[in-house]
């Protein structure tokens, strides 16, 4: 099993607290290429979850590690780790069966739907995105 480690990016403030765990950091890999290349995300609050979640990635969310509640939690779309021994237990099960996880994928569509597709799996979000830039690239 390999494991790696990318700080939150956006601040790099608490880089410190990776020192010393003798992980490989993947500070300079693409969050987009980690996510295709890792198995199963761990995550902490951050966006990355939506990345690993379109890639149909298991997600373990740490909830023991902030107090803060997130919108993929409420809306089921990811695994709630409470404590060290509950992700133990997740990542033995996910070695025996990645496809085995206990959030249903209604869950992670409904979040999909929110937070990408702008609540419609109908929209082509990258034909909107053309379509504002030309119509004010005219202006």
């Amino acid at each position: 099993m390999d494991v790696m480690i990318k700080p939150h990016t956006r601040t790099g403030g608490e880089k410190h607290l990776f020192e010393g765990n003798h992980l490989p950091d993947a500070s300079s890999v693409l969050t987009a290429e980690l996510c295709e290349w890792a198995d199963v995300a761990l995550v902490v609050g951050s966006s990355v979850i939506t990345e690993a979640l379109m890639r149909k990635k298991p997600a373990l969310y740490l909830k023991y590690l902030h107090a803060n509640t997130t919108l993929f939690e409420e809306l089921g779309a990811c695994w709630t780790i409470h404590n060290e021994i509950e992700l133990k237990e997740a990542l033995t099960s996910l070695q025996k069966n990645r496809a085995d996880v206990p959030y249903k994928e209604a869950g992670v569509e409904d979040y999909l739907k929110q937070v990408v597709y702008g609540d419609s799996v109908e929209k082509d979000v990258l034909e909107n995105y053309e379509n504002f830039i030309v119509a004010h690239a005219r202006k």
